[in-house]
């Protein structure tokens, strides 16, 4: 890496991050910051390079799970870049904890960030606290806006202006059209969708199911509610027979939206009761009282309660749930049928039987029976397991050979990192702005101490060897496999995710009912379960003990092919 004097870019690959949060702001944000970002740069005696500009357009901070902020990231771990300049804090991230994370690993991989408007300076000796400040800050202020957010719409639904969304058989006009000034929306009926809402009800009543229904509105030509879908869906219709905003209920606060820490996604869960907007207003009626009672009597009448507890279910694992695709269309094969037999059918195809070819089903049990028995079929021999052994061995030698390279890496990177301390410690003896010399020291001792535990880790890795199971255990974890695909729970799942490694399989059914399962397996990983409790995580070491299928994989391991 190229080394400049203090606050100089001179030599140095520096990348730009711009960022802006709302489809409602401008593009032209984007080319503000860029602009404002390469004139620091460029006064700053270093080169703007168009390469390594990266954006992400209408996405909130409050995630790192931005399209171009991963790049940045993938191109700072990857030693593209030098220092990266944004032109506040704000425009990296929102989220305090994840600030704390970035800052730590940018200070590690001797990356800096600048911000332009702010001050901020992770390559400065106490840059930790403003750092921090900053993020939390930063973190508050998302807190505020979403409390004033919710306070305006919560005042808008009091007014009976719309909220926001869309629902069939709605559109909204200006409230207020005499006033340019006026954002204010207010609902309407839409005649030609109200038409379609009746006798979506009335052919429910007289008989039809959610399915049909959705069928004969694709026939007919209507449009689903979602742009993105190619048609109607049963679940919608079953959504849209139980909306009461068709008796003319509008409702606000029901229920709220997180963000869930771990993962990311947002989440609903029950809103204040205390504070529901609820009203009802009668030119927004489309359904008569009646009609929408019997609907639901009739809904009732179909699907009762179970054990006395509405919407009840009896929870049941099936092993092979998550792992089936349909071959066709590639949707999610889920379980349906009774209690006394399963299916798997394409949820596409459940759904609409328009929006998939392969509308046929195949029995959760005769399924899970077949895939053992053609498992056995072909990997239950001496022979097989002798070959699979052979694969493995090759792999293990070709990850040595990676354990390898990341140690001569290591080793380059500790032998420089021992020449700046000699060199740091020569400057203070001398006399030399001691105190920032000092701090300096400080990070490069930390960074030799980091870089001395992943040679040691390394190290432990190379002389690490899974252990290559015999024919016989081989054998007995097959026997064993046929048993526990009969069982239900998490531990039949695990082991299968240990067969099938991130991995689908794919369900091909054709009309005189041949069934033909296809996908890429780890067959020794049945062995896994022997050894450790607890399935290997992509992309982390693993204890002594255990075997990596992602190896194997990378190794040209070759997929097989089964057939049922």
């Amino acid at each position: 890496m190229a080394r400049a004097r203090k606050g100089s870019f001179t030599g140095q690959r520096v990348a730009v991050y711009a960022r802006y949060s709302s489809d409602k702001q401008q593009e032209t944000s984007i080319e503000d910051q860029v602009r404002r970002c390469r004139e620091f740069i460029e006064e700053r005696g270093g080169r703007f390079c168009e390469d390594l500009v990266f954006t992400d357009y209408a996405v909130s901070a409050k995630s790192v799970q931005r399209a171009g902020f991963q790049e940045l990231m993938r191109a700072v771990r990857d030693r593209r870049v030098d220092a990266v300049v944004v032109e506040e804090l704000s425009r990296f991230t929102r989220n305090a904890a994840d600030g704390l994370n970035l800052y730590k690993e940018l200070v590690f991989r001797e990356v800096p960030l600048l911000g332009v408007a702010d001050g901020v300076n992770t390559g400065d000796a106490g840059s930790k606290l403003l750092y921090g400040v900053k993020s939390l800050m930063n973190e508050a202020y998302l807190d505020d806006l979403r409390d004033k957010t919710v306070r305006g719409m919560r005042g808008t639904a009091i007014k009976g202006n719309w909220t926001g969304g869309k629902c069939f058989g709605y559109v909204t006009v200006p409230r207020n059209p005499g006033d340019p000034g006026s954002t204010a929306r207010a609902p309407v009926v839409d005649v030609e969708q109200a038409h379609w809402i009746v006798s979506m009800f009335e052919r429910y009543l007289s008989g039809e199911s959610p399915r049909q229904i959705a069928e004969w509105l694709d026939a007919v030509g209507v449009p689903p509610p979602r742009k993105k879908s190619d048609h109607w869906k049963k679940g919608t219709v079953r959504t849209m027979l139980m909306n009461e905003r068709y008796l003319g209920w509008l409702e606000f606060g029901k229920e709220e939206w997180r963000t869930d820490p771990e993962t990311g996604c947002r989440k609903s869960r029950q809103g204040d009761p205390d504070r529901v907007v609820r009203e009802r207003y009668e030119h927004l009626q489309i359904v008569p009282d009646d009609l929408f009672a019997a609907v639901q009597a009739e809904m009732h009448r179909r699907a009762p309660d179970k054990e006395g507890k509405p919407g009840t279910r009896v929870a049941r694992s099936y092993p092979l749930s998550g792992l089936l695709v349909c071959a066709s269309c590639g949707s999610t094969m889920t379980i349906n049928g009774s209690s006394d037999c399963k299916y798997y059918t394409c949820s596409a195809a459940r759904q609409n039987r328009e929006a998939c070819s392969q509308n046929s089903s195949v029995p959760e049990e005769e399924l899970r029976d077949q895939l053992a028995a053609s498992l056995m079929r072909q990997f239950g021999t001496p022979r097989a397991v002798t070959y699979l052994r052979e694969r493995l061995q090759a792999a293990q030698a070709l990850a040595r050979g990676d354990v390898q390279t990341e140690l001569t890496a290591l080793h380059a990177r500790r032998a420089r990192l021992r020449t700046e301390h000699a060199n740091l410690l020569a400057g203070i003896r001398e006399g030399r702005a001691v105190a920032t010399l000092v701090a300096e020291l400080e990070r490069t001792e930390e960074r030799l101490r980091v870089t001395d535990q992943d040679i040691t880790a390394a190290e432990a890795r190379a002389g690490e060897a899974a252990p290559l199971p015999d024919a016989d255990a081989f054998l007995r974890a097959m026997l064993d496999l046929r048993t526990l695909l009969a069982q239900e729970g998490a531990e039949a799942r695990q082991v299968l995710a240990l067969l099938f490694p991130g991995e689908k399989l794919a369900v091909s059914i054709t009309p005189d009912k041949h069934v033909t399962v296809r996908g890429e397996l780890f067959p020794l990983g049945l062995t896994i379960k022997k050894q450790s409790k607890k399935a290997p995580t992509s992309g982390r070491s693993l204890s002594a003990g255990t075997c990596r299928p992602e190896v194997v994989a990378g190794a040209g391991f070759e997929p097989t092919t089964f057939g049922l």
